[in-house]
C-alpha cells in the first residue's frame, strides 16, 4: 500500500465492482475494501451520493433484496467507524459548481470530486473522467495494494 496515502475517498465502481464481481476488476476492489476495513488507512470517506449511486445501480440490475444488503455494508462500515459519510450540504455547492464550470462534470462526479477536494483525500476511482482535474489525486485501487 502506497505510504504515503493516508486519507481516501471511495468512488462508486469500488463498492460495484465487488458486488457485481467484474472479472477485470473484482480482485483489487475487493482487496482495498478489506484494507479498509482493517483500518489501514487513516480516513476513509464516501459521499452520500456514492451511496445513493451504489444502491440504485444494484436495485436497477439485481433488485430490492440485493441493493437492501448493499446499503446494509455500507451502513455497516460507518457504523464502525470505517468509513466517513460526508452528507450533500450546501457549503460543498460552490465548490462543485467550479468544477462544474471547469472541467464539465456531471453532477454526480463533481459531487464527488468536492467530496475529495473537501476532505483533502485521494479519489479512489476507475473512473477516467476524474482524470482531468487538477486538484485532486486520482489514484486506481491497485495501486493502493
Amino acid at each position: 500500500m502506497g505510504a504515503k496515502i493516508k486519507k481516501i475517498v471511495l468512488d462508486a465502481n469500488i463498492f460495484l465492482n465487488v458486488i457485481f464481481e467484474e472479472r477485470t476488476f473484482v480482485k483489487a476492489s475487493s482487496e482495498l475494501l478489506r484494507k479498509v476495513e482493517e483500518k489501514k488507512f487513516e480516513s476513509v470517506f464516501v459521499s452520500t451520493v456514492t451511496l445513493a449511486e451504489v444502491v440504485w445501480v444494484v436495485f436497477q440490475d439485481l433488485g430490492y433484496k440485493k441493493a437492501s444488503e448493499a446499503l446494509s455494508y455500507l451502513r455497516d462500515l460507518s457504523q464502525l467507524n470505517v468509513l466517513k459519510t460526508i452528507p450533500l450540504s450546501e457549503d460543498l455547492i460552490p465548490i462543485m459548481l467550479e468544477l462544474i464550470n471547469k472541467y464539465k462534470l456531471s453532477l454526480l462526479d463533481s459531487l464527488i470530486a468536492t467530496t475529495a477536494l473537501k476532505t483533502g483525500s485521494a479519489l479512489i476511482t476507475r473512473d477516467d473522467d476524474f482524470r482531468k482535474i487538477g486538484e485532486i489525486k486520482v489514484i486506481l485501487p491497485e495501486k493502493l495494494l
